[in-house]
């Protein structure tokens, strides 16, 4: 692993890492030596995700995005009545966006949103949006 290697590693949660060296020989009595490293990465939490621009203007910035989503996240976008207006799932990529629309395809009005993550172990977390026209 190289360095940049595990800086990479350490900013997504690198949990352990260790450096193997060994010598020794074998029955013939040919003498070896070597170095191997290891490491286990784990995946982003929920404490990882990031929610932006929020403000969310859908007619001037596009799309709202949910990056670094844990894998096999389901994302739950509420009003403020607490009724579900959109439904969206990640299975992989780590990333989710929401054009500003309910899940038939609508407007939604201007004001504040509730979001839901729910994460593939059962994790949640709840924020606030707010959707400006």
């Amino acid at each position: 692993m190289t360095i940049k290697d595990y800086k990479k590693a350490t900013a997504t949660a690198l949990t352990f890492f260790f450096i193997l060296s060994f010598t020794g020989s074998d029955c013939r009595g040919d003498h070896s030596s070597g170095q191997g490293s290891f490491a286990k990465v784990e995946a982003p939490g929920l404490d990882e995700v990031t929610i932006y621009p929020n403000p969310f203007r859908p007619g001037k910035d596009g799309e709202l995005i949910f990056k670094d989503l844990p894998k096999d996240s389901t994302i739950r976008i509420y009003n403020i009545a607490g009724e579900l207006v959109r439904l969206g799932e990640d299975k992989s990529t780590g990333l989710f966006s929401w054009d500003g629309t309910n899940d038939k395809g609508r407007k939604v009005t201007g004001g504040v949103y509730i979001y839901l993550i729910k994460d593939g172990k059962g994790k949640t977390k709840r924020g606030k949006i707010a959707v400006i026209w």
